[in-house]
């Protein structure tokens, strides 16, 4: 698989450019394994950038950042990642990223043509979404704001958007997230509204 190394010197340009608030939930997080990703995660914090969806175990990959506008509203940043190598989620004693897991089903549609394409059948896992409402809920008392980062979605395939997501995104927006960020599939795909919160479900390659 393609294994994404940057040079250290990309943490300050990145603080630069304005960012002190970083998702590094996703399916590239572990590609060198755990020395380059502690290596990563000391190199964000002394550029001043706090790192949000990964940790040392599960209970600091969950664990929001949160930040005080200057006029004084709260800003809550959780993330999570759905495409997820082997080995690529934290767990209690082990480093990775959060993880918003999802399954497939493959259904056959035309029972009397065999060969013909099936229905591809997405759903949430439900231990991670529950876990990603309650990391929420408990965000939402602590913020006036809540941002939720998703690594996840269909790559490369157009305007196609996972049964999956769209069960994550109503649970997420329904338990009290303000917004969604989408991003995975390296092209942009469509927005939608629920109860007037935004989701974004690929912003493409920004």
């Amino acid at each position: 698989r393609h294994a994404v190394m940057a040079r250290p010197a990309c943490a300050s340009a990145i603080a630069r450019a304005g960012f002190d608030v970083l998702s590094f939930a996703g399916n590239h997080c572990l590609d060198w394994g755990n020395e380059a990703f502690f290596e990563t995660l000391s190199h964000l914090d002394a550029a001043g950038i706090a790192v949000v969806g990964v940790g040392a175990d599960i209970a600091a990959a969950r664990r929001p950042v949160i930040r005080e506008l200057a006029d004084g509203t709260r800003v809550a940043f959780l993330a999570y990642s759905s495409i997820l190598p082997q080995g690529y989620w934290a767990e209690a004693r082990r480093p990775g990223c959060a993880p918003m897991r999802g399954h497939t089903l493959y259904e056959q549609v035309e029972h009397d043509q065999p060969g013909t394409p099936p229905r591809v059948l997405t759903f949430a896992d439900q231990a991670d979404l529950a876990a990603l409402c309650a990391d929420i809920t408990a965000a939402r008392a602590a913020a006036d704001v809540v941002l939720v980062s998703l690594h996840w979605g269909i790559h490369f395939v157009r305007a196609s958007v996972a049964d999956y997501q769209r069960e994550v995104a109503r649970a997420a927006i329904a338990a009290g997230a303000d917004a969604i960020i989408g991003h995975h599939p390296h092209l942009l795909k469509g927005v939608e509204f629920i109860d007037g919160k935004p989701v974004f479900y690929s912003l493409g390659n920004f």
